[in-house]
């Protein structure tokens, strides 16, 4: 009966590589709105390896941004940006990121990940860098 306790509390290891982070986020772009701005959030894709009860160690919406600690899968995290320009998160879970380069990320049509680098405030120097290219509003289209 212990063990099998044992085996129900075990926790996903910690993703610390840009390979590892880009199997298991998503990207979401809202509709343009009328300043041509897109809605593009970050969230945990469908299937990760990571549970509804396991967090991510911090997150963040822009270079400098605030962090949000122990993202769970329930709650995207947010930034609104002109369409045809691209978005910063800073993502941070384990000791490190590692693997930076390009990187097929669902729901995003390029993302590059760089790091390790300091994104989020509070000066933590190992973070994942995520930049993600906002599809175009194309109300100049013809």
């Amino acid at each position: 009966m212990l063990f099998l306790l044992f085996l129900h509390s075990v926790r996903a290891l910690p993703l610390a590589s840009c390979a590892d982070q880009s199997s298991q986020l998503h990207v979401i772009q809202s509709e343009c709105d009328v300043n041509n701005e897109r809605n593009v959030c970050l969230s945990w894709a469908d299937g990760s390896v990571k549970s509804g009860q396991d967090t991510i160690s911090h997150v963040c919406a822009s270079v400098g941004g605030v962090k949000t600690e122990n993202w769970n899968t329930t709650t995207p995290i947010c930034v609104n940006a002109a369409g045809g320009s691209y978005v910063t998160f800073g993502v941070k879970d384990g000791s490190s990121c590692s693997l930076p380069g390009v990187y097929n990320v669902e729901g995003a049509s390029e993302a590059v990940c760089e790091g390790p680098l300091n994104v989020c405030a509070g000066g933590n120097t190992r973070e994942c860098k995520w930049t993600v290219t906002v599809n175009s509003c194309c109300c100049e289209c013809s």
